[in-house]
């Protein structure tokens, strides 16, 4: 994993024993590809309409994940506060970025393929993207659509069996950054700089609207699985930053 500004980096406590200090984020990691048996509590705790939200998916795969997904996210929120899962409650911004009607906790959930992560502080402006590497026949044009000048030559000097993973590289950077300024894929991606090459670390290396914009970040590669890529992006700085996977049996269903 690579280390950010000089951040701490730690095994999370153990799930039943959630404590959350300022100045440090927690970021969980989840497979959302379950049993019957397993996925039934997570559905339970879920609102009427997240249960709408997941009606609309067409297939069942994709329905099973987005119920999982939202389910663990109750559940790890629930235990932070204490709380049970199914009395969390969620206020959306205009972006359709969910946050606690109450309580001082932020939180990001991001998704890709069977995998699922969830970044967790107490304060401050939070994104995380996942993104699972895979084929991409319309990469390029994406890479000349989306991504700023640098970028689009950072691309093209690799060498082409590296291109791929520096696409979904560059791609959740800029995508956890944009998910903790609230502005998801609304904003113009091409009006910000990300290193491509996923040796370097993550930093915002250029912003258009902002001059001072970019020393006040703190960005991280997140801990994942072979065939994954993702990014954690905190407005401020953190002094450690605890990961590990959450189990499906826990606390706070």
């Amino acid at each position: 994993m690579i280390i950010a500004n000089h951040c701490r980096v730690h095994a999370t406590p153990s799930q039943s024993d959630l404590a959350l200090n300022e100045r440090e984020l927690h970021l969980w990691r989840a497979e959302l590809d379950l049993t019957d048996e397993d996925l039934a509590p997570l559905i339970r705790v879920l609102s009427p309409d997240e249960l709408d939200r997941a009606a609309q998916f067409h297939f069942t795969r994709d329905r099973r994940r987005f119920m999982a997904g939202r389910g663990l996210l109750r559940s790890i929120i629930a235990g932070y506060l204490h709380r049970p899962a199914h009395e969390i409650s969620f206020d959306y911004g205009v972006r359709g970025k969910p946050a606690l009607t109450t309580a001082d906790l932020q939180f990001n959930l991001a998704h890709s393929g069977g995998l699922a992560i969830i970044g967790l502080t107490r304060s401050g402006r939070l994104g995380v993207d996942v993104e699972r590497i895979r084929p991409l026949g319309d990469m390029m044009q994406l890479v000349n659509s989306f991504f700023s000048p640098r970028e689009r030559q950072e691309i093209a000097t690799l060498p082409a069996e590296d291109q791929q993973l520096g696409f979904f590289t560059c791609w959740t950077r800029k995508e956890a950054y944009l998910k903790a300024m609230g502005d998801g894929l609304a904003s113009p991606l091409d009006q910000f700089d990300m290193p491509v090459v996923p040796s370097e670390p993550p930093r915002l290396l250029h912003v258009d609207v902002a001059t001072n914009e970019a020393a006040s970040w703190s960005l991280w590669d997140a801990p994942l699985e072979v065939g994954y890529v993702g990014t954690v992006a905190f407005a401020g700085q953190i002094d450690i930053l605890r990961h590990g996977v959450w189990h499906r049996h826990n606390p706070g269903q």
